[in-house]
């Protein structure tokens, strides 16, 4: 009788291909990582801080060939230097790590002032508000206001880039739909 045999002496191929090498990261963030091996048994993927603590789960799986695998990290409430971590284990006890190092800053815009005039939708002034704010580094910004109930009125704003820290927005006193706020 005939036996094929399998010979397998290169462990699993793995890559995090996002985010980055030293990106700053913030809220969900999407992970991408590719993972290769015939014989593919298992692989997982966790963050740990540099500052030390418990390794945080992301995903994990089983499953062979090649594959683009990814994620969704909640980074909320977290803050510093993190070390991403891909592993993966194949049938012959062979295994492979990548990691890559990530900055995760959730730190919130400010509003520095606020400058208005009186809102008035029967004046004959035209109503304004300049909004002067401050981001903790430039990238890209939402900006919106919000009613006394938390919901929000009028988006000035969204996923803008920005390349300086600090700016300054106008608000006309009008909600999205065009009424007076």
């Amino acid at each position: 009788a005939r036996r094929l045999v399998h010979a397998d002496n290169a462990p699993p191929t793995v890559v995090i291909l996002s985010p980055a090498i030293d990106e700053t990261v913030s809220g969900s963030v999407t992970i991408r990582a590719w993972v290769t091996d015939p014989f593919l048994q298992d692989y997982s993927l966790t963050a740990t801080s540099m500052t030390g603590g418990a390794s945080i789960s992301i995903f994990t799986g089983v499953l062979g060939g090649t594959n683009i695998i990814g994620g969704i990290w909640n980074t909320t409430g977290l803050t510093g230097a993190y070390v991403l971590h891909l592993s993966a284990n194949d049938a012959t006890g062979r295994s492979s790590t990548n990691s890559i190092r990530v900055r995760v800053d959730n730190t919130p815009g400010e509003i520095i002032s606020l400058t208005a005039n009186d809102f008035n939708p029967d004046a004959a002034i035209q109503n304004r508000a300049d909004i002067r704010y401050r981001v903790s580094e430039t990238g890209r910004i939402d900006l919106a206001i919000w009613n006394r109930a938390g919901s929000v009125l009028r988006r000035l704003s969204i996923d803008e880039p920005i390349e300086t820290v600090s700016g300054v927005r106008l608000w006309d006193g009008r909600a999205d739909n065009g009424s007076s706020a």
